[in-house]
């Protein structure tokens, strides 16, 4: 089940990927709630009651997993490298390139997910490759949101599809500044990214100033090698482990 929670403020929505004790967080749904951010997790109390014992216990959560809070029946959102306060129990992951989603709070509504028919062939080409797949809400237009793991790999971007092509950006591989430092890192990446010489990945900047990779192409016939070229890429960072 794919469960959508929609930011009212801003009117974007992340989708969460409910791999266990879908049919109980079902039954719940819709509800409303607000969400609040503490480090790096986003996470809002709900009216789910999920049955559970000592052994569904997790004591570190995996970077894009969501996971179940009981003391406020909460839905926690990891999406940096912090950990639960105590013992939370495993749900999903977020569908949704991580970066884009740090930070966000406020009133929210959350309901099934529904894929948007509009985007039926790009989404059944990212499920060819492996990917679990959603269309979620950016300050009111739709994109394509993917992810999937790759051994200890997390690999996750979105499509933003328009009329004269789309534009492919993968998550955050860490925030860029105007000094020597990060000027050296990323010349390391653009250096490690030359190695695979792509046609179309590329290191670029995203518009929160988070170094990403991001492939620009013409159709979706150029589809399957950009996100090729993203996984290759992508698996050389530490970013991207759990």
């Amino acid at each position: 089940m794919l469960l959508e929670v929609l930011f009212k403020n801003t009117n974007s929505s992340l989708v969460i990927d409910v791999e266990n004790h879908s049919n109980c967080i079902k039954s719940y749904i819709p509800f409303k709630s607000e969400a609040t951010t503490w480090k790096q997790e986003i996470c809002f109390p709900s009216p789910i009651k999920i049955d559970f014992s000592e052994k569904d216990f997790v004591y570190r959560v995996k970077r894009g997993g969501v996971y179940y809070w009981p003391p406020q029946k909460a839905i926690c959102m990891f999406h940096g490298f912090s950990q639960p306060y105590t013992p939370v129990i495993h749900i999903g992951a977020v569908v949704d390139a991580l970066h884009t989603i740090a930070g966000w709070s406020g009133p929210v509504e959350v309901f099934e997910h529904v894929i948007d028919e509009r985007f039926k062939d790009v989404v059944k080409k990212l499920q060819d490759l492996g990917y679990r797949v959603a269309t979620p809400l950016r300050n009111g237009e739709k994109i394509v949101s993917a992810y999937k793991y790759s051994g200890r790999n997390r690999i996750s971007f979105n499509v933003y599809v328009e009329e004269y092509g789309m534009h492919l950006e993968g998550e955050g591989i860490a925030k860029y500044a105007n000094d020597i430092t990060n000027v050296q890192n990323l010349l390391f990446i653009k250096r490690t990214v030359e190695l695979f010489k792509p046609r179309y990945a590329r290191p670029d900047i995203s518009e929160n100033n988070d170094i990403v990779i991001t492939a620009g192409i013409n159709n979706i016939d150029e589809l399957e090698v950009a996100v090729k070229e993203l996984e290759k890429i992508y698996k050389q960072f530490e970013v991207t482990q759990v």
